[in-house]
C-alpha cells in the first residue's frame, strides 16, 4: 500500500512533462499574445531554419512601431544559420562571410504575408566596429516569395530608423556623415508585397555643432 502514493506522483510527473513538449502553432493575428513576448526563449540556430519553426517564435510587434538597431537589439533575439536562412531575403542581398543575422519580431500584413525584422551584424573593419542594420523582409508564407529592404543602420559612417505607422506604411530617414551632415528622408508603403516608395527628400547641413542641431531638429519633425 506504501507504494501507491509513489505511484500517483508518477504519473503527474509524466502528465505534466508531456503537456510542455507540446509545440505551438503558427501564430495568427487573431491568436497573437503579445503578453508572451517577455518569455520567448532562444532557440539554437540549427533548428530554425524553416519558416514554420521560426514564426511561433517571434513576439508580434506592436504599432507604431519603431525599427532602431539599439532599441531592437536589446530584446530577446533569436539566432539564425547563416547559410541556411538567406531565403529569409532577396536574393539580391549580399553579406560577408562572418555576418550574423538574428531574428527579432514579426507582424502581419494579411494571414498569408508576415513581414519579418532581421538584426543583421557585419563585421567592420579594423578602424570602426561591426556594421549593424535591421532588415525588413516581407514573405508571402504560401509562395515563398520575399522582398526586402533595409530599415534602420547603425554604424561608425550612417544611422537611421524607420517608423512604421501601420504595418502598410512608414518614413524613415538615413543620416550620413562625413564633411557635412547628409540626411536622406523617406515615406513608403507595402502595396502586394512589395515596398512602394511614396516622398523623398534629401538635406544637407554643416559638420558642426550647428548643423548637427538643426539636422536633430530636422528628424524629429519628419519622424512625427
Amino acid at each position: 500500500m506504501k507504494k501507491l502514493p509513489v505511484v500517483i506522483i508518477l504519473f503527474l510527473l509524466i502528465g505534466l512533462i508531456s503537456c510542455t513538449t507540446n509545440h505551438d502553432p503558427v501564430n495568427s493575428p487573431a491568436s497573437a499574445d503579445t503578453s508572451k513576448e517577455d518569455s520567448i526563449h532562444i532557440t539554437a540556430p540549427q533548428e530554425i531554419n524553416k519558416i514554420e519553426n521560426l514564426l511561433p517564435q517571434l513576439p508580434l510587434l506592436k504599432f507604431p512601431l519603431l525599427l532602431d538597431v539599439e532599441e531592437l537589439k536589446s530584446k530577446k533575439i533569436i539566432p539564425l544559420t547563416f547559410d541556411k536562412n538567406l531565403e529569409w531575403f532577396a536574393q539580391s542581398s549580399e553579406f560577408p562571410e562572418e555576418t550574423k543575422i538574428a531574428a527579432v519580431g514579426k507582424f502581419y500584413l494579411d494571414l498569408k504575408v508576415i513581414a519579418v525584422v532581421f538584426l543583421v551584424t557585419s563585421p567592420g573593419e579594423s578602424e570602426r566596429p561591426d556594421d549593424q542594420q535591421l532588415i525588413l523582409a516581407i514573405v508571402n508564407t504560401e509562395t515563398g516569395a520575399v522582398n526586402s529592404r533595409t530599415v534602420a543602420t547603425a554604424n561608425a559612417e550612417d544611422y537611421g530608423r524607420t517608423i512604421m505607422k501601420t504595418p502598410e506604411e512608414g518614413k524613415s530617414f538615413m543620416q550620413f556623415e562625413s564633411e557635412d551632415i547628409t540626411i536622406t528622408f523617406r515615406e513608403f508603403g507595402i502595396v502586394d508585397e512589395k515596398f512602394i516608395p511614396d516622398k523623398s527628400e534629401i538635406k544637407t547641413f554643416a559638420g558642426n555643432q550647428k548643423g548637427a542641431d538643426a539636422a536633430e531638429l530636422a528628424i524629429k519633425k519628419w519622424m512625427k
